[in-house]
């Protein structure tokens, strides 16, 4: 039995073990940068999750966004979103391996600020509003979970707090690059400014810094 095979197995193993555990989830392929989890989904098919080697011995942590999961990975692509119960996004099918999935509870915008140029122009000059904004990628599951630190304000006055880091997960897609400085909002409203931006074969890696209210 080569490789191709067994994988196959293992993925037809994987349905039915979901079939028997799993709850219903409709799986979407992200076809525009606008609000990939609508439209009719390419399947609806059952999906469980477990924090580590498919156990379902211990429950997930604090700070950990990434889960082990149970479905039929031959109809799935990395960056394919499973929405149910609770939303996920496909970062793994790396062969004869567990299916790597990260939760991504928060929906967001990835805003660009309007950018001046020319002659003369000083960038430390300039300034940005919401309203200057181009939405890049529009209603996008995330997962954002709060770093570990955080930078004094610009103020950095006594009685100041510290703004806090981020670090942001999310589907990527081909036609969009995210940037440095490029703004992520999410449904609560809050807003934060990308500061490292990283593409990986799972998706972005984003790290953030919360813009103050």
């Amino acid at each position: 039995m080569d490789g191709t095979a067994l994988q196959k197995k293992l993925y037809a193993g994987y349905a039915r073990a979901a079939r028997q555990t799993g709850l219903p989830y409709r799986l979407f392929r992200v076809g525009s940068a606008q609000a990939p989890m609508t439209g009719a989904p390419i399947a609806v098919l059952p999906a469980a999750f477990s924090p580590a080697n498919y156990e379902f011995a211990e429950p997930q942590t604090y700070g950990k966004a990434t889960w082990q999961a149970l479905f039929d990975g031959s109809q799935a692509l990395v960056g394919d979103i499973l929405v149910g119960p609770r939303t996920f996004f496909v970062a793994g099918l790396q062969a004869l391996l567990p299916i790597l999935v990260v939760e991504a509870p928060h929906i967001v915008d990835v805003r660009r600020p309007f950018r001046e140029s020319g002659a003369g122009y000083q960038s430390a000059y300039g300034g940005t509003t919401p309203a200057q904004e181009t939405v890049i990628m529009g209603q996008w599951p995330a997962s954002i979970l709060q770093g570990t630190r955080g930078e004094n304000t610009e103020a950095n006055l006594p009685d100041d707090v510290k703004a806090p880091w981020w670090g942001l997960l999310m589907p990527a897609w081909s036609a969009v690059e995210i940037l440095t400085s490029d703004v992520v909002q999410d449904e609560l409203g809050r807003r934060f400014a990308i500061v490292s931006a990283e593409i990986t074969p799972m998706g972005w890696r984003l790290t953030a810094l919360q813009e103050q209210a």
